[in-house]
């Protein structure tokens, strides 16, 4: 049984994925012609409210075809939501393009924070309780067995 604290964590991370998928859902309506009217009478929303979303969402990405999500980090999220299979999480995770990111060569330099869709966000969900450390060290045997690292 998880912790308080654990469903805590969690009931956060589905909020934010749902979060996500509305304003993914907002952006495809939009982009097939429906007006601001008609998305804000089935998000039971105004329309000014509406408008207002759409002002914001100008940067949400979408996941590119075959993944659950438009980052590493949401795909795990979507895995600790239970949205996705642990085989899926491992094979996206594989799969992934990963953006290169230099460690500092001095262990005490921090350096510059990672730009999105580094194998950090990997490394973030794991500390977040995202995936286990077992399934972690798989997927970074897989990747290495295919000469992705």
């Amino acid at each position: 049984m998880p912790s308080v604290l654990e469903s805590v964590a969690r009931a956060r991370g589905m909020q934010h994925l749902a979060d996500l998928d509305f304003k993914r859902s907002v952006l495809i309506a939009k982009s097939q012609g429906k007006t601001q009217a008609e998305i804000a009478r089935a998000a039971r929303m105004s329309q000014s409210a509406v408008s207002q979303h759409l002002k914001q969402m100008r940067d949400i990405a979408f996941p590119p075809g075959g993944f659950a999500g438009a980052s590493p980090l949401e795909i795990c999220e979507r895995y600790a939501a239970g949205q996705i299979s642990s085989e899926d999480l491992k094979s996206q995770l594989v799969a992934w393009n990963f953006t290169p990111f230099p460690q500092p060569s001095d262990i005490f330099d921090d350096g510059p924070l990672p730009p999105p869709g580094t194998w950090a966000e990997v490394e973030e969900a794991l500390s977040y309780g995202y995936l286990s450390e077992e399934l972690y060290e798989a997927i970074l045997d897989e990747r290495e067995a295919r000469g992705l690292d």
